[in-house]
């Protein structure tokens, strides 16, 4: 397994490179990966107890559960969300999202995306990197903007790290968000976009 953690001076990832294919299974937040069940991590109470309740209706495949701000697991994140199949009793993993806060100075975030990217560009050596800066659709004013690294698998999945720049108005915390999706939960996003939970919007 390739490590996504945080310890001192911000170094995010522990890796070694390979001459053969990425898969996003073989990277891990904070020892979770894609395709592990989330009941190893939470019970099942607490699964349930978390669900976000999504209102739109293409997204009844998948259900997401939410750990931010209330999770014990972590010293590092400030949350944690999880996307599975309603339907899988399993609760196998199909997307992962870390947060870090960063309210008091966004260009800390700007920094931290920079030393990630470095790292996580080794560990996916075969991924098409992509960079991008844009305006959250979320802000109808355009003065919320995200910076975003985004990582395509040959293997299908995906990577993503962004920072996110909120205007006062919209009074939600800035902060960082780490992202892994499962090449079929990739698939997914595309027709409709993005799903909520992916942050990709």
């Amino acid at each position: 397994m390739k490590k996504l953690s945080t310890c001192l001076f911000l170094i995010f990832f522990s890796f070694q490179t390979s001459s053969l294919g990425s898969d996003i299974s073989e990277v891990e937040i904070e020892g979770i990966s894609i395709g592990d069940s989330l009941l190893y991590y939470y019970s099942e109470k607490e699964i349930k107890d978390n669900v976000f309740k999504n209102t739109n209706e293409r997204e009844k495949k998948y259900t997401t559960t939410e750990f931010f701000y209330n999770t014990n697991t972590s010293k590092i994140y400030d949350g944690f969300y999880f996307y599975y199949k309603t339907d899988d009793k399993n609760y196998i993993i199909h997307s992962i999202g870390g947060f870090i806060a960063y309210d008091t100075n966004i260009y800390d975030c700007y920094k931290t995306l920079n030393e990630f990217d470095k790292e996580l560009s080794a560990i996916l050596n075969d991924a098409k990197r992509r960079r991008d800066t844009s305006k959250h659709p979320a802000d109808k004013s355009g003065k919320s903007t995200i910076k975003r690294i985004s990582y395509d698998l040959k293997s299908g999945g995906a990577a993503s790290i962004s920072c996110t720049n909120w205007s006062s108005k919209m009074d939600y915390p800035d902060g960082l968000f780490v992202i892994l999706d499962s090449k079929e939960f990739r698939q997914w996003l595309r027709p409709g976009g993005c799903g909520y939970g992916s942050y990709y919007c």
